[in-house]
């Protein structure tokens, strides 16, 4: 099957893959949310084929119900187009099921930079370097695959995205995502521009309110 046996959603893409122990899996991305999940084909035996979608992220993340909302029904056509183009039959009662996952094949090391208060030394900041992110789907694959970490710990944190420009001799400036707190817009801002935002959460952490 592919992409050409039906018509995807705009901004939709599918690329598809072999899975190790057999079938194979569709990774979905949009082109604002990026990577949504995988539509994944799998043989039970039976002449039976198990269908499932694992959607990327956990359950308290936000942007899950947009996700689920564009790859359910992305699913479910798939699943008729088995049922018309291919004699294998869907294994009845549990043919389609939702799978929240954090997996991401694009990203399984990310580095990250905390900075911690001097007087307790607990964390005041936290960076995520996402050098290759310079979109909004690029910047929403980190946030999703970090939010657990930023979130538990309460830290306002902000992704450091690609280089948005030289500009010597302040250095480059890169394109940079707050995403907690409260989320931002993507800006392109130089290092001696982030810098003092950090340094004041730092001499601020510990002054009593």
């Amino acid at each position: 099957m592919s992409e050409s046996d039906f018509k995807l959603p705009e901004g939709i893409t599918l690329e598809r893959s072999d899975l190790e122990d057999g079938g194979y899996a569709y990774t979905v991305e949009e082109k604002q949310l990026g990577q949504l999940g995988r539509i994944l084909l799998q043989g039970v035996g039976g002449g039976q084929t198990h269908l499932s979608v694992e959607i990327f992220g956990d359950q308290d993340d936000p942007f899950i119900e947009q996700r689920k909302a564009i790859l359910e029904p992305i699913g479910q056509k798939i699943m008729s187009l088995l049922h018309e183009k291919v004699s294998e039959t869907l294994n009845e009662g549990e043919s389609f099921v939702t799978i929240p996952s954090v997996t991401s094949d694009k990203m399984e090391t990310v580095q990250l930079k905390v900075d911690l208060c001097e007087k307790c030394g607990q964390p005041s900041s936290m960076l995520i370097f996402a050098p290759e992110a310079k979109d909004q789907a690029l910047f929403e694959n980190y946030a999703a695959k970090l939010r657990h970490k930023y979130e538990k710990d309460k830290v306002p944190t902000w992704i450091i995205g690609a280089v948005a420009k030289e500009q010597p001799p302040e250095g480059p400036s890169c394109f940079v995502l707050k995403v907690w707190p409260k989320r931002g817009e993507i800006k392109a801002l130089r290092p001696d521009e982030l810098n003092p935002l950090i340094e004041n959460l730092n001499r601020a952490h510990c002054i009593a309110i």
